[in-house]
Formats: C-alpha cells, structure tokens, sequence
C-alpha cells in the first residue's frame, strides 16, 4: 500500500501486489480506515470576536498553557491534534483521534466547554489580579 505524504492533501492509496492479493490488500485498507475515528472542532467560531481568528489562537494558547488538552490526552488516551505553523493562518482546528468513536466524540466536547468557558475564566482570573493590585496599592496610598 502506498499512501500520499502528510504534506499531500490528496486521499489516495495505492495498491500494489500480486493479482490474487489484491483482495485482501484491500479490506485491509477498509479495516484501517474504519478502525480510526476522527473528529474537527474549529475554535474560531464559538465566540464573537473582532478578529475571530486572533480570538482563537488566543484560546488556543490558554488551552496549551493550561494543560486542558494534555489532560483529556491522558485521561481519555484520545490524540488531540493542535495545528502548528501556516496552518494556524487560516483557521484553528483541533483534530481528535481515536480507536472508540465515543471517546473521540466525548473528548471534542470536553474541549468545546473549554473553550465555551475560556472566556470566563480568563476574566475572572484578570479581575483578581487587578483586585490584589488594587488593594497592594491602596495600602500604600499616603
């Protein structure tokens, strides 16, 4: 079997073989393909952002930063895919890959109430640390 490289956006597989192999190469290919389950969320929707792209690396970062994603990695055994370079000038798509289709599904969730929620948390934190500033500071008024 012969597949495009990861850079190729191309689906294609060939195979090659003798003639009378050609039939198991091929509910081989079936059997990989069905035995992986993959799921996109794009993150640059959930919110109304001016620059929603911007807005979705943004979160993006504090799910890395926060180790959200490493965590549903290792509790769930779920790939959480993160795009990287070019990719992230054009939108941001976790991909999530698994042997157990509802995991998978479950897992996309997860990140979708991160994300739903990132905003709040993210304002919460902001808030407090100006509160701690705000009160260092006026124990040092004169």
């Amino acid at each position: 079997m012969e597949l495009a490289p990861p850079s190729d956006p191309s689906e294609k597989v060939t195979i090659r073989g003798p003639q009378n192999q050609l039939v198991v190469a091929l509910q081989t290919v079936y059997d990989k393909a069905n035995s992986i389950h993959v799921q996109t969320l794009d993150i640059s929707h959930f919110h109304k952002a001016d620059q929603p792209l911007e807005h979705a690396k943004n979160i993006l970062k504090y799910l890395w930063n926060r180790n959200k994603l490493k965590k549903i990695e290792n509790d769930t055994g779920i790939q959480v895919i993160v795009p990287k370079g070019s990719t992230l000038e054009k939108a941001v798509v976790l991909e999530f890959v698994g042997k157990i289709s509802k995991e998978v599904e479950n897992s996309q969730k997860d990140v979708e109430k991160h994300v739903e929620n990132a905003r709040k948390e993210v304002s919460e934190t902001v808030r407090g640390l100006v509160s701690v500033i705000y009160f260092k500071y006026k124990s040092f008024a004169f």
